[in-house]
């Protein structure tokens, strides 16, 4: 049986302290000591205040950098002193964010060529207990990058022969056959060539009038080492424990002409942001809608991708951005 892999879609709210809040109050000359309650930490609905509008002027707008999103300049240097905005629109982009951290965990049988004078030739595999891929403790390196972790299980090796070359160690060559010669090409397997200005055939100088040459591929042995057990005649049998560590990542930017391939590297600022282990609340209280929304949908997507026995949950990371976006008419003076 499996280990509980995910706790509850949304945990209970964390606290401030682990200590009850002290409270003095006077009550006809004695001093009363109350308790209040504990509060949670979640995002208030203060923290999500709508961003005033920015105004910028044409001179402001003239020292920015008009640069596309894969680095090129929209405008050259000396025109864009020559040029005059007219009809500047200030907007608000509002982007959200959620990275899962999840880790995914499965057996894989793998083989290797071995020497079996090191090692004992078992014809059945040698008992071990049903394993548990969760019993082994593997941790990642650093926390929302992908990484793969491999590690042989305990008990699961065993020694079998090559069936590929029937523990020989050595295939027949497929290129000559087996005969470790093949036919000239220069001659066709005559021994004689004969030249355009003469009538008579002379001998064949690239197989020396045999009309065969070495093969190439076996160096005229007839036989090649087996790319299987690689000339050892056995192979090695075991189950490997495959651990990836993936991020998972989903992003929505609020109604906006601007295409979000080009959002993604604009200069924004950050709102919130959060990490919490296993699953994070959605985002309930800010006051675009949309936001709200899209987080709801993001969470219940990230959990039903990794509900499976052999995944699990480690780290969300939300985060909410804005970006100030101008649109404006520009021509020249």
């Amino acid at each position: 049986m499996y280990p509980t892999l995910h706790p509850p879609p949304y945990p209970s709210a964390p606290v401030d302290s682990d200590e009850e809040t002290e409270v003095q109050t006077h009550e006809e000359g004695f001093e009363v000591v109350e308790k209040e309650a504990k509060k949670p930490i979640y995002p208030e609905v203060s923290r999500f205040e709508q961003e005033p509008e920015v105004v910028i002027s044409e001179d402001e707008l003239r020292k920015m950098n008009f640069k596309s999103y894969k680095g090129k300049e929209i405008f050259k240097k000396e025109m864009v002193p020559k040029m005059k905005f007219e009809n500047i629109e200030t907007s608000i982009c509002y982007g959200y964010f959620l990275e899962t951290f999840a880790e995914e965990r499965y057996i894989k049988e793998v083989q290797e060529p071995t020497n079996p004078s090191t090692q004992r030739i078992s014809a059945e595999p040698p008992p071990y207990e049903p394993f548990n891929i969760w019993s082994v403790p593997i941790f990642p390196r650093s926390d929302f990058i992908e990484e793969t972790e491999k590690q042989e299980i305990p008990g699961s090796s065993e020694i079998k022969s090559c069936l590929t070359c029937n523990t020989i160690g050595l295939v027949q060559c497929w290129v000559c056959s087996g005969t470790g010669r093949k036919r000239c090409m220069g001659c066709w397997g005559s021994g004689k060539v004969k030249r355009e200005d003469e009538e008579e055939y002379i001998p064949c100088s690239s197989c020396r009038s045999n009309g065969y040459i070495v093969c190439y591929s076996c160096n005229g042995m007839g036989r090649k080492n087996c790319k299987e057990c690689k000339g050892n005649g056995h192979l090695r049998y075991f189950k490997q424990l495959i651990v990836k560590f993936v991020v998972e990542k989903s992003q929505f930017f609020t109604n906006n002409q601007i295409p979000e391939k080009k959002l993604e590297y604009a200069i924004s600022k950050e709102l919130f942001s959060e990490k919490r282990e296993f699953v994070v609340n959605p985002i309930e209280n800010f006051h675009v809608e949309g936001i709200n929304v899209t987080s709801r949908v993001f969470v219940s997507q990230h959990v039903q991708k990794h509900q499976d026995n052999n995944k699990r949950i480690l780290k969300n990371k939300p985060s909410i951005t804005n970006i100030t976006c101008y649109r404006h008419f520009a021509r020249r003076r």
